[in-house]
């Protein structure tokens, strides 16, 4: 496929439609597992592109975000043999006039739209990059950072291996839980600061065989959850897939402890799937940052930095 945009007036006619529960299979191929837990929620707006009778783009964003009424950018994707066809801009524009008409349970106006992405270490532009460039957003850096790397180098680090018992600590993994103590486990989440993304602990928004919580006293004290992360392609154009980790509870000072949670998410997870799918660490916090240390030792892992960025209306 060729580099070189499209001028407008040799473009096929681009439909943009609002995505619905009618509608909504037409695109799921096109969005990540939590972008469609997110939607069936009712928690953000998508929109998709139609292009002569077939699904080639959608977008999604999160209207009602604490940053000063700003909207934020969760999910913009366009096929692969649809691209540099202005179907990207076209989405994002439709949706920024849709928002700034946009008045749901008195949020307010929407004064723009904003965006948190990441950057290669090797600095290297993404496409998502040059896209938000061209769409005149203003990016900084964050200060955090997110690490990546495969099973088979977690599994070669030790962290397959049972852990030692640790007094007054049991691990149980977040399927065995039940409505009670998955309940407890978020009522002790939202008390703490943790290294938290996406919505409270459940079935639906983790992978609960891996995700371990850690008690003493039958009180949780810790959480480790992993989630379904990207699916990619290697240079061969293999399927690579990906585990992120979505939340990082500590409020246990036993280090034991601690590494015996470390250890029984990890096998769970090294158990069930091949070695080179990545797990990528996102560092939002200092306990987070100190987990990634303790387990990667002085491995060398791929690492990204994450960016902020905003489009005001």
């Amino acid at each position: 496929m060729s580099d070189t945009k499209l001028s407008a007036g040799s473009m096929e006619p681009i439909d943009i439609t609002p995505l619905t529960e009618e509608n909504f299979s037409f695109f799921q191929p096109m969005l990540p597992n939590e972008m469609c837990r997110l939607f069936k929620s009712g928690e953000v707006l998508a929109m998709g592109a139609v292009v002569d009778g077939a699904a080639c783009g959608v977008i999604v964003v999160e209207p009602k975000n604490a940053e000063q009424n700003y909207a934020q950018l969760l999910w913009i994707y366009v096929a692969e043999d649809n691209r540099r066809e202005y179907i990207g801009s076209t989405l994002f524009c439709e949706m920024a006039e849709f928002l700034q008409e946009f008045d749901e349970n008195d949020i307010g106006e929407v004064a723009g739209i904003i965006c948190r992405y990441t950057v290669s270490g090797d600095g290297e532009e993404s496409e998502l990059q040059g896209f938000l460039k061209a769409m005149k957003f203003d990016g900084e850096e964050t200060g955090e950072y997110s690490v990546t790397l495969t099973l088979g180098e977690l599994h070669e680090l030790g962290f397959s291996e049972e852990p030692s018992p640790a007094d007054s600590i049991t691990y149980a993994p977040v399927i065995k839980l039940s409505p009670y103590h998955l309940h407890k486990l978020n009522t002790a989440l939202d008390a703490q600061s943790a290294n938290y993304s996406g919505g409270p602990v459940s079935f639906d928004s983790v992978l609960p065989y891996c995700s371990t919580v850690m008690y003493r006293s039958n009180n949780p004290t810790g959480c480790i959850c992993i989630s379904e992360g990207d699916t990619d392609e290697d240079a061969d154009g293999n399927p690579m897939k990906e585990k992120i980790l979505t939340v990082l509870f500590i409020g246990e000072k036993d280090t034991k402890a601690i590494n015996g949670m470390l250890r029984k998410a990890s096998s769970a997870l090294i158990e069930k799937n091949s070695p080179d799918t990545m797990l990528k660490i996102p560092i939002v916090s200092d306990s987070a940052g100190r987990m990634a240390k303790f387990m990667l030792k002085d491995k060398e892992s791929v690492c990204e930095k994450v960016f902020f960025a905003r489009h005001t209306f």
